[in-house]
């Protein structure tokens, strides 16, 4: 149901029916890293250093963010406990000091990895109703290269996308495309 590439290519991790695995190119031992019978683990992301993954898991009734070393040992750590809702897309800042994701409310957050304080980065108050729930609200955000800004689309009011950035330090959003021409998946 996902794959994620570690950012050498050399492993890739793959998720399906309760399992987390990592694949090696182009062969060698598979690792399982997660194994949570009727339960489903998702949208699993490698730390940019390789050393760890974090991954979306529902075993605890709702889904949370799990962080377990890449090489499969150790314990799984969950990292939130949410009420209720549907978590997708995560992204390791290139510091692998925080995860960036988003929810079934079109929010954006960011969670600290060493305090697991969430931030709410920003919410998308219009959306494409024939869209899946992943592509949904603000979805296609991405880091910058020193882990100081987000950026990301989300639809205005004309219901066209526009380019925002979030700065972590000022915790403010500041749009930066015009909002007349769709501006989407910002790197």
């Amino acid at each position: 149901t996902g794959f994620d590439l570690f950012t050498s290519g050399w492993r890739g991790l793959g998720c399906g029916m309760g399992v987390l695995l990592s694949v090696p190119k182009p062969r060698g031992i598979i690792k399982k890293i997660s194994h949570n019978c009727g339960t489903r683990d998702k949208d699993a992301a490698w730390s940019n250093d390789g050393k760890k993954i974090a991954w979306l898991s529902d075993k605890s009734g709702e889904y949370e963010i799990y962080i377990q070393n890449a090489d499969g040992t150790g314990e799984a750590v969950k990292m939130t406990s949410h009420k209720d809702g549907y978590r997708h897309t995560l992204r390791w800042s290139p510091d692998d000091k925080k995860i960036a994701f988003a929810d079934q409310t079109l929010r954006c957050y960011i969670l600290d990895v060493a305090t697991r304080q969430i931030t709410e980065v920003d919410q998308a108050k219009y959306e494409n109703v024939d869209e899946s729930l992943n592509k949904k609200g603000i979805y296609d955000f991405n880091w910058s290269p020193d882990s100081k800004y987000l950026a990301y689309s989300k639809m205005n009011e004309d219901m066209v996308y526009q380019i925002n950035i979030y700065s972590l330090e000022n915790k403010k959003v500041y749009p930066i495309s015009d909002g007349l021409y769709y501006d989407f998946n910002p790197v």
